[in-house]
């Protein structure tokens, strides 16, 4: 395990242009590389952006998390599915672009900002405001008929999920 407190914030790199945290993340699969990993998986839905980047910076096999889950969520019976993630993830559409190739619908919340209030908040240890604002979201995708949901923020994987839906989460 890595765990590099210092990249800065991908979020506002990709939004907004801000430093790019790219030459940190590079660094820090190469150190695990030369550390005798046979395999990387980075557990941020937002890093996968720089997916590309990353992967040509090492030798060893990156995990690509949202191509996994797609391979999941394709072994179930599912047509559209609910995104929970950052509002960059959704912004840049990295699901949806994932997903192009097959047909699931990824369906982004119409109260997305709860999502990044509640990133924020599990961030500052408030999980109770964050679990009350996704259950909030996750009551408006189900009311929209998804099929299931894709926990796309490892911050959120740190929450109960409440649905009876079929819940996939890239971390796992």
């Amino acid at each position: 395990v890595y765990n590099d407190q210092k990249v800065p914030d991908r979020n506002q790199a990709i939004l907004n242009g801000s430093k790019t945290p790219v030459p940190r993340l590079k660094r820090n699969v190469q150190r695990l590389e030369s550390s005798g990993a046979d395999v990387i998986a980075i557990p941020c839905n937002t890093v996968h952006y720089y997916y590309d980047e990353l992967a040509e910076s090492v030798d060893v096999d990156i995990l690509h998390i949202l191509q996994e889950s797609k391979t999941e969520i394709q072994r179930h019976d599912i047509d559209t599915v609910g995104l929970l993630s950052t509002s960059t993830v959704m912004e840049v559409e990295l699901y949806r672009d994932e997903f192009e190739d097959v047909d699931i619908d990824v369906l982004h919340p119409e109260n997305s900002d709860y999502l990044m209030d509640a990133i924020y908040s599990i961030k500052k240890g408030d999980y109770k405001k964050a679990q009350k604002l996704v259950d909030e979201v996750v009551n408006d995708l189900t009311r929209r008929n998804i099929d299931g949901l894709i926990v796309g923020c490892s911050d959120l994987s740190l929450l109960t999920i409440k649905t009876e839906l079929p819940t996939f989460d890239p971390t796992n």
